[in-house]
């Protein structure tokens, strides 16, 4: 890839920055859908749902999980500023899993109409998520 087809990337979160260079695409989870940026895009800025963030830096793709917060886009960079947010590498599936056991049990004793139950939900979506991103560069 030439630079002409790159722009600056920066994932971060309150505590700290995970990814700040350039890169050639990055696909994120918006609140209205997946979307995916190249070099040279129209300028919006979207809140994100927590899902799987992957970008391609010096031939290699990168997985992130994000959990809420917002994208800003410009033709030239692209920052996502997430709630929380962790690299593929940083995430202990075995941990992962234990957490979505539990979530799931709590989930069980809990009647659909109850307040809590969306913050399950919410829980074991997140779970799900970390698991997603840590399989993709481990293959567990």
């Amino acid at each position: 890839m030439t630079e002409e087809n790159q722009f600056a990337l920066q994932i971060c979160t309150p505590d700290r920055l995970l990814f700040s260079g350039n890169v050639e695409e990055i696909t994120a989870p918006g609140t209205d859908g997946v979307f995916g940026v190249l070099a040279g895009h129209t300028n919006f800025v979207t809140p994100l749902r927590s899902g799987e963030v992957f970008y391609y830096h010096e031939g290699q793709t990168h997985y992130v999980a994000v959990r809420g917060g917002f994208a800003e886009v410009t033709p030239t960079q692209v920052t996502i500023m997430a709630d929380v947010a962790e690299k593929a590498e940083e995430i202990r599936a075995d941990e992962v899993k234990k957490a979505q056991e539990k979530a799931e049990k709590a989930m069980a004793g809990v009647p659909m109409e109850d307040p809590g139950y969306k913050d399950l939900e919410t829980k074991l979506g997140w779970e799900e998520t970390r698991l997603l991103v840590c399989d993709r560069v481990k293959g567990n």
